[in-house]
């Protein structure tokens, strides 16, 4: 990123490839994102007026209150990103914007186009999170202290045929989620107090994945089989 004039409040362009793009006033160019393959970028800029854009590969998108961070499928043919304006926060896949929520987080894109994020809202006056896939609500969990609501997640299997979480429900009830089908739990993920600070999810294989767990009696490596959500068993050891 360049600041043609080198003030404090300079304008900022980015050059990608040697090419010069159009310079955006102060605070000017978010982070630059690169695809996997490195064949394409995306950077949220500040648009001359109020507000932000998404500059994909040169090309600007529309101007938004707020943006964050883009994000790229695997192979590159998809971007995400979160975005606000009035009537909230939203995801913005390839251009479409999602339903405004009072805030969103935690996007994962998969090899084809399959998007999934936190959302925070409110339902019934109570503070919940949810996950969204493929732009459909799945359950809302409790949200009344630290560790609760969604806890990791959600995570495309590497086919991305699978999504997975982890969600604690108010402090009643832990569950993994697989596909959108609960499986309550004896033992609570082992994480931090905030989304995404405890043991990460990890896929061993398309239909296969484990992480840290806790409870009175010790520490376990949870692993889970999923040939089909159906069929899914935890297995501690």
């Amino acid at each position: 990123v360049l600041a043609p004039g080198a003030g404090a409040y300079s304008d900022q362009v980015a050059v990608v490839d040697g090419v010069q793009g159009k310079a955006y006033p102060f605070p000017g160019i978010g982070k630059i994102t690169y695809s996997h393959d490195g064949e394409r970028a995306a950077y949220s800029a500040k648009a001359k007026d109020a507000g932000f854009m998404m500059v994909l590969d040169g090309i600007e998108g529309r101007t938004y209150d707020e943006v964050r961070d883009p994000l790229f499928s695997p192979e590159g043919d998809h971007l995400a990103y979160a975005a606000r304006d009035k009537d909230g926060w939203f995801a913005v896949l390839n251009g479409d914007e999602g339903r405004r929520y009072l805030d969103i987080w935690g996007l994962a894109l998969s090899n084809d186009g399959r998007l999934a994020y936190v959302a925070r809202d409110s339902r019934e006056g109570k503070d919940v999170r949810l996950v969204v896939v493929d732009g459909q609500e799945e359950n809302a969990y409790r949200y009344d202290w630290y560790g609760q609501g969604i806890k990791s997640g959600p995570l495309f299997s590497p086919d991305g045929k699978h999504t997975v979480y982890t969600a604690n429900d108010g402090g009643s009830a832990e569950y993994t989620v697989v596909d959108g089908l609960q499986h309550l739990m004896p033992w609570a993920h082992m994480g931090g107090l905030n989304w995404g600070e405890g043991s990460p999810i990890v896929f061993d294989s398309d239909n296969q994945f484990h992480y840290l767990a806790v409870n009175d009696t010790g520490t376990y490596i949870v692993r889970f089989k999923i040939p089909s959500a159906a069929a899914s068993e935890p297995l501690a050891n």
